[in-house]
């Protein structure tokens, strides 16, 4: 009875050392993936740092304004250039009327030049 209590034991004993040396290794692999994810990481943080910095530089005032008076031709509005929001709003839609008009007219004349 006790050789077989002895021979359970030490089964157990194997059983459980193997366990543990299993899950060891598995923690080790685990840890080695957490490593290589935190440097991914780091990484992506130093990236974003980086293109914070170029943004900060590409939308600084002073460089814009100069990039802007060398390659736009802008002029301050004159005041006929300047009007109520119910007029653009009546102009837009007799404009897409006749925006409309013109497209069916040149339609219709290609139609005859193709027939």
């Amino acid at each position: 009875m006790k050789r077989w209590i002895n021979v359970g034991a030490l089964v157990c004993v194997l059983g459980f050392g193997s366990s543990i040396f299993y899950i060891k290794y598995q923690v080790l692999d685990l840890e080695s993936s957490l490593l290589g994810v935190q440097r991914e990481i780091y990484r992506a943080q130093e990236s974003m740092h980086l293109l914070n910095a170029e943004w900060a530089y590409l939308n600084e005032p002073k460089r814009l304004q100069k990039l802007a008076a060398h390659h736009l031709d802008l002029k301050p509005a004159r005041p006929m250039q300047l009007v109520a929001v119910q007029t653009l709003r009546a102009n837009s839609r007799s404009d897409l009327h006749e925006g409309c008009q013109t497209l069916l007219c040149q339609n219709q004349i290609t139609n005859t030049l193709t027939q």
